[in-house]
């Protein structure tokens, strides 16, 4: 079996075990295909010309044409707010870790890493039976991991739960699905060559992992502009050590334990059943453990840089009054925007907890982008809910799974083979912006100006890149729509405003919706032609708020076809009347003063009737210019200290203790609807309309699929 593992390509058909032997190398080529052909020619030469509108997208400039631009991002140094965790400059072979010698730091201003001397955990005393003592969790994992063969996911769950004993029996630590992949989805060959093989390979990454990541990694939190650089291999390290859930003190769910702010990492919530999408759960499952065997039998050697960017309230545009024209818009209803996309800055449609559900039931566009691209899951683990001027910006992420559909029918097809080409830093040349979107319960409510403010803002963020002036174009499409409430029209007026006033070009995909390539194509001309500017549609829009009319994209686009001409005859009366207006409208009282310092925690969530609280960050007050890093507090050996071993074990752990039905629901579970998810009781019927334009437009994979197209080679 071993000998078979070593030469691991391509996975059975299992109904069709027995066809001719060339159909593996077939396969195999077009995966190597699909990535290196995909802009042989231009979009507009292989779609038909009712598929696209704007201008051609050769006039866009990408990385990928003849533009020559410059190099997006400056090449990683370490400073004050740029941690670098490789030595540099870079040699041959996987990068050298920096420091040399591991750099232990507890304390709350970085990642609480399971390698830390600090991270104890409460043991039955083997001398006294009944009495209890603090023990190196380290060691207690990896006791677990090595002390017997883990054969099974019985053996693994077993295992796993060694180290996390006060969560056996929790509905958030039920590993059903892992069960299932194994035993009904898996082959018994393709199951033994995981736990013979893979499974070991993970284990002696994860013994190393202290070796490895050597540097201390800083939370990028709220209101911090800071830049991290790790490799592929240190990546790794993190998601094996996230795949058998040994990150200390991040499993609490109560709002006010310390990491509630911060998005899950371990993958317990990814094991346990999917009631929502059973199958297309399974599929992602398959496409994370396609990524774990690849890694273990060929670690890339590239780096990845995640940053989180800020800006201040008087770092945004006067929109009001800009005087900057529309950018190039390119449309299409094909494609997708990392495939198509390449060469581009890539948009993802984020949850404010980036990475929004991919570690339970989601399967939309941010989901599916963490799935088939595994090394964002890396930013879950350091980055803080995003305010309402921050965004997350990863520059080097490699694809390694394909994939077919969307939410439900969403299917994993097999092995990804990412040519992107590597920048002189050795990060591969494509960008990934997480950008989240207001959650509008009220679809009239995102025609507010205060919305429309904080919408265009954070896209503006988004957008901009101080680094360079000649930018590539944005990879982007129906942002906040669906499950968000967003209008697709209205979206794509504000990106294509925030694209300009940040010196980009757009690439639009409307994922199928021909109607909006048509439409948004008429009003692009139209906006061209009459040489509207980013100012004068801004006011056109602000109008329209105020007209009267039901507020809906169509009804926009004809009030700006009508109000046009006439806005620029009464531009000075429109900008006098909106600093008056803007002054009443937004006028707050003194007793709701407070309210609008309330955390963007609450700004999406599904169970609150508004969306009122959009400027959440006004913390982070007009007056910085520059955000500069937080100052590194001196590791807190001395946390748990005497006083019995409850206190010790509650101050070890905070917010991990149990907690009762009656408490907070977790905010990132209400962000994502999913609070009563682990009850069942879910609400079937909430799905959007692009999901289901989607679902209609998939196309149906045959029915001999294998069970894991690129995890073991055909007998």
């Amino acid at each position: 079996m071993l000998q078979i593992c070593e030469v691991m390509a391509e996975p059975p058909l299992k109904k069709a075990r027995m066809e001719a032997g060339n159909s593996e190398n077939l396969l195999k080529d077009d995966q190597y295909n699909s990535s290196q052909d995909m802009f042989a020619n231009s979009i507009e030469e292989e779609i038909d010309d009712n598929d696209w509108s704007g201008v051609p997208i050769s006039t866009i400039p990408s990385l990928n044409n003849s533009f020559n631009l410059p190099s997006q991002y400056p090449a990683p140094h370490p400073g004050p707010s740029h941690t670098v965790c490789v030595q540099l400059p870079l040699s041959d072979g996987l990068p050298r870790p920096h420091p040399r010698i591991l750099r232990d730091v507890w304390d709350a201003f970085h990642v609480r890493l399971p390698w830390a001397r600090e991270n104890l955990y409460p043991v039955e005393d083997k001398n006294v039976r009944g009495k209890k003592v603090l023990r190196s969790r380290w060691e207690l994992i990896i006791e677990s991991l090595t002390k017997d063969k883990i054969s099974s996911s019985l053996d693994l769950e077993e295992a796993i739960l060694t180290y996390n004993t006060r969560y056996r029996g929790k509905p958030d630590w039920n590993f059903s699905a892992l069960h299932t992949i194994f035993t009904d989805e898996f082959e018994p060959e393709e199951t033994e060559a995981f736990f013979d093989h893979t499974l070991p390979g993970m284990v002696d990454i994860l013994i190393s992992s202290p070796n490895i990541l050597t540097s201390p990694l800083p939370l990028l939190s709220a209101g911090s502009a800071h830049s991290i650089t790790i490799s592929q291999q240190q990546v790794f390290v993190i998601l094996v050590n996230a795949f058998f859930c040994t990150f200390p003190r991040r499993n609490a769910k109560a709002g006010g334990s310390e990491f509630s702010s911060y998005p899950g990492i371990n993958f317990n919530t990814l094991y346990g059943t999917c009631f929502r999408r059973p199958e297309a759960h399974l599929e992602k499952l398959k496409c994370l453990l396609s990524y774990f065997h690849r890694v273990v039998n060929s670690c890339p050697m590239g780096l990845i840089t995640y940053s989180r960017k800020v800006v201040p309230a008087r770092g945004v545009p006067n929109w009001a009054g800009s005087s900057t024209i529309i950018p190039k818009l390119h449309l299409t209803s094909n494609g997708t925007i990392e495939v198509e996309g390449r060469g581009m800055l890539q948009a993802d449609f984020a949850n404010k907890f980036v990475g929004g559900g991919v570690l339970r039931s989601g399967l939309v566009q941010e989901e599916i982008r963490f799935t088939v691209c595994p090394e964002l899951l890396a930013s879950m683990l350091f980055t803080e809910v995003l305010g309402d001027r921050e965004v997350l910006v990863v520059v080097g992420v490699e694809q390694f799974s394909k994939y077919e559909g969307y939410s439900d029918t969403f299917k994993f097809g097999g092995r990804f083979a990412d040519t992107v080409e590597l920048d002189s830093s050795g990060r591969k040349m494509t960008s990934v912006v997480a950008m989240d979107a207001i959650r509008f319960i009220n679809g009239d409510d995102q025609f507010m100006m205060r919305n429309i403010d904080r919408e265009l803002n954070k896209a503006f963020v988004a957008f901009q890149n101080r680094h360079v002036s000649n930018l590539q174009a944005i990879a982007t499409g129906n942002w906040g729509c669906g499950a968000f409430g967003g209008d697709p029209m209205l979206k794509l007026l504000l990106q294509t405003m925030a694209a300009a006033e940040a010196g980009r070009d757009v690439v639009y995909f409307t994922f199928g919706d021909s109607t909006l390539v048509k439409d948004g194509g008429e009003m692009y001309n139209f906006l061209v032609r009459e040489d509207v500017t980013v100012g004068e549609l801004y006011m056109v829009i602000r109008g329209f708020g105020k007209s009267g009319r039901h507020l809906e994209g169509k009804e926009l686009f004809n009030w700006i076809y009508q109000q046009v001409g006439s806005s620029r005859v009464e531009q000075v009366d429109l900008k006098d009347a909106y600093e008056v207006d803007t002054d009443s409208d937004q006028e707050i009282s003194s007793e709701n003063k407070e309210d609008e310092k309330v955390s963007t925690l609450i700004n999406d969530d599904p169970d609150l009737p508004s969306t009122e609280l959009t400027n959440s960050d006004k913390w982070l007050n007009d007056q910085m210019d520059d955000v500069e890093k937080f100052p590194v507090a001196d590791s807190s050996v001395g946390e748990v200290k005497n006083g019995g071993f409850f206190a010790a074990l509650d101050k070890m752990e905070k917010g991990e203790l149990e907690t009762k039905d009656t408490e907070n629901i977790c905010p990132i579970e209400a962000s994502l609807g999913l609070a009563n998810e682990a009850s069942k009781s879910i609400d079937m019927k909430a799905s959007s309309a692009v999901e289901k334009k989607k679902e209609k437009s998939e196309v149906v994979i045959p029915k001999n699929q294998p069970k894991l197209t690129d995890f073991f080679p055909t007998k």
